[in-house]
């Protein structure tokens, strides 16, 4: 139960609440995220978001670059494509020790790819070294690409989300004094607001293969008995933890592997 003298409950590397901040509503908050576009950190990934983007690599001289979209299409820019990029729908993809490794293998007319993602340690899964080989299909000599990469979340989640199923339990909006628990994604800027019901959290996340992580979750620390229980588990199943997402104009699910799940209606 949370106490107004004690901090949510998250996962142990997550205990975290900052006791000067107060409480407010974020209702009229997530919904003025909603109706405006985010301002990215990092402008030059902006197109790649409006293009569904999954994946963005390159070196540090920028002299390649991969883009992998939600659609499976890869498109790989580099000098021995001259002007016109390989470009091609991916046909296999295979994960490896838990997902940390991944390939990806495409076939064109001009070529054959294959790249390889590998995790880097300490970065939560966000960032991973890129290996693309290139087998010309006419013959020739094989040419290899390295560099880094990040994978990059849904424009979609770009709005304010409404909690309506938590494990199959329709979440009555009555229960709550002031709203429901409902979240908000500043997509470009990898950072989240929501409410518990009762409290405020905010913090920031990435995005994997198929995946989010929250990161870091900081938040008020309100006494509400009626939905304690409620509140502790809905920050426990965000907290520290991948969930793999599906999401549409209108609905967002979050699902973890041990059958936890979480269901979101979009704020309009």
């Amino acid at each position: 139960m949370i106490s107004a003298t004690r901090r949510i409950s998250m996962t142990t590397a997550h205990r975290y609440i900052r006791p000067h901040m107060t409480h407010l509503s974020l209702v009229p908050f997530l919904i003025l995220l909603a109706a405006q576009p985010a301002l990215g950190q990092e402008p030059q990934l902006g197109d790649k978001y409006t293009d569904g983007v999954s994946f963005t690599a390159t070196d540090s001289l920028l002299s390649w670059s991969l883009d992998i979209t939600f659609q499976d299409r890869m498109t790989l820019r580099a000098p021995v494509f001259g002007d016109r990029p390989f470009e091609a729908v991916i046909d296999t993809v295979k994960r490896q020790e838990e997902g940390r490794i991944l390939f990806y293998h495409a076939v064109s007319s001009r070529a054959e790819v294959l790249v390889m993602l590998q995790a880097s340690e300490g970065k939560g899964g966000s960032r991973y070294a890129v290996q693309a080989e290139v087998m010309p299909v006419e013959g020739g000599a094989m040419t290899l690409h390295k560099g880094s990469g990040r994978f990059l979340p849904p424009q979609e989640l770009h709005y304010a989300w409404r909690l309506v199923s938590f494990n199959g339990e329709a979440i009555d909006p009555k229960r709550f004094r002031d709203a429901p628990p409902a979240i908000a994604f500043q997509v470009p800027l990898g950072t989240v607001t929501a409410t518990t019901g009762c409290n405020d959290i905010s913090g920031d996340f990435s995005a994997g293969y198929r995946t989010l992580r929250f990161g870091r979750l900081v938040g008020t620390r309100m006494h509400c008995p009626p939905v304690e229980d409620l509140e502790e588990r809905y920050v426990n199943a965000l907290s520290g933890r991948d969930l793999r997402y599906s999401v549409t104009s209108s609905e967002l699910r979050l699902r973890h592997s041990d059958g936890t799940e979480l269901v979101f209606k979009r704020v309009r």
